[in-house]
């Protein structure tokens, strides 16, 4: 009787074993085979890209300019500013591991995830067909404003065709010079990796004065039609919240402002700050500020000192800017969460997308639109959850502040 019972409890032990043994087979079955249709399906929209640009196999990339590690002009004289700089020790450097990396850098270009696939963003060859961009009215009719006006008009098409060379990038690092501001800082310490693209925007000011040609080191040099905004800065501001729509099948984009150089490795920052960070966008924290409020004080002042233009204007600017903080305090917004935008890290993702057309929207709907002050609001209110505010040290790492060789704009 008791071997009887003895033996029925081995039975049921197995049985039981094998029941779980089956669901977790069953688990894995379809945990493998969604991987294999997610793959499948970036293959497929992989391959009608490649028809849709004529792609041959064989160039799979396109040719970059020259990428050189080498320290350039005077950049070997660099010295960090004095101050809390000279306090940020080792822990704020990323540890190089050069095998991991390249698996995660591999990861990447064979899923290719983007917005295009996402099914948000149009393709170069939509914009460039495009007519209008009414189904973007929903984020402000000042969104739907800035994408008319960035492209639109025949020279902005031809420069759309420009960009097409790019279309097999997977991670974009761009920088922007106009008004001749700046001359353009060649990234330091960059190995070369297929589908990652250095492109600098310039305007025809900034080529004459500083003698640029289509390559400058890594960089590869478009030269932007004329925009309705004339202003140097507004238009990089303009830019920078809507870059991914000049790079839709890009899967990240680095944005580095004329005045800084790049010193990390751009695959190794996006890993870091967005990857793992499990993040859709990342930017540092004000270097001198937190709070939009105090950062509107000190504007307000320099509106009557450095930065005065004349009284009419300077009283137009601080109206506006006053409104735009009035209008914050009103929908409760503390202010906290102030941003150097001068290093601006993206994933191409819809929810990053949109929240760069709210934040587009509330750039322009203020005269002299302020980009940083209006940022920590539309993070509060619209995408605070995807949103890495980093510490001003990692800034540091990953740039030199080599600053403006000319201050251009009145914005």
């Amino acid at each position: 009787m008791q071997l009887s019972r003895a033996l029925l409890q081995t039975i049921a032990t197995r049985r039981c074993a094998l029941v779980r043994i089956g669901k977790l087979s069953f688990i894995l079955l379809f945990a493998s085979l969604s991987l294999f249709q997610k793959r499948k399906s970036s293959n497929i929209a992989w391959k009608r890209h490649e028809q849709n640009i004529n792609f041959r196999q064989d160039v799979r990339f396109p040719l970059n300019c020259k990428t050189s590690v080498k320290l350039v002009g005077k950049t070997d004289e660099f010295m960090l500013k004095k101050g809390w700089r000279m306090s940020c020790g080792r822990e704020f450097e990323i540890a190089h591991e050069t095998h991991s990396t390249d698996i995660y850098w591999n990861h990447v270009l064979f899923l290719r995830p983007n917005v295009v696939t996402e099914g948000f963003a149009p393709t170069l060859t939509d914009l460039v067909n495009k007519t209008n961009f009414e189904e973007y009215r929903k984020y402000g009719n000042f969104a739907e404003y800035a994408l008319e006006t960035l492209f639109s008009g025949k020279e902005v098409k031809a420069f759309l065709q420009a960009l097409k060379m790019f279309e097999s990038c997977s991670l974009v690092v761009v920088t922007a010079s106009f008004g001749a501001q700046d001359t353009l800082h060649q990234a330091l310490n960059v190995e070369f990796r297929p589908g990652v693209c250095f492109v600098a925007f310039i305007d025809a000011e900034t080529r004459q004065k500083y003698d640029i040609g289509a390559c400058e080191e890594s960089w590869n040099v478009l030269e932007l039609p004329k925009l309705l905004w004339s202003d140097p800065r507004m238009k990089t501001r303009m830019i920078r919240a809507l870059l991914p729509f000049f790079f839709p099948y890009a899967s990240f984009s680095i944005w580095i402002d004329s005045k800084l150089q790049l010193q990390e490795d751009p695959v190794v920052l996006v890993n870091y700050h967005l990857e793992k960070k499990k993040a859709w966008l990342a930017v540092s924290e004000n270097h001198v500020r937190s709070n939009i409020y105090e950062e509107g004080e000190k504007l307000m002042k320099m509106f009557h000192s450095s930065l005065s233009i004349n009284e009419t204007y300077d009283k137009f600017r601080m109206q506006a800017l006053h409104r735009c903080l009035t209008d914050y305090r009103t929908y409760g917004f503390s202010g906290e969460g102030l941003p150097d935008a001068g290093l601006f890290l993206r994933a191409h993702t819809t929810r990053a997308l949109e929240f760069s057309l709210y934040w587009t929207q509330e750039i322009l709907k203020y005269p002299f639109g302020r980009d940083q002050i209006t940022f920590p609001f539309t993070v509060w209110r619209y995408g605070d959850s995807g949103v890495n505010l980093f510490n001003k040290c990692w800034y540091v790492q990953a740039v030199r502040e080599v600053g403006h060789a000319v201050r251009s704009g009145v914005v």
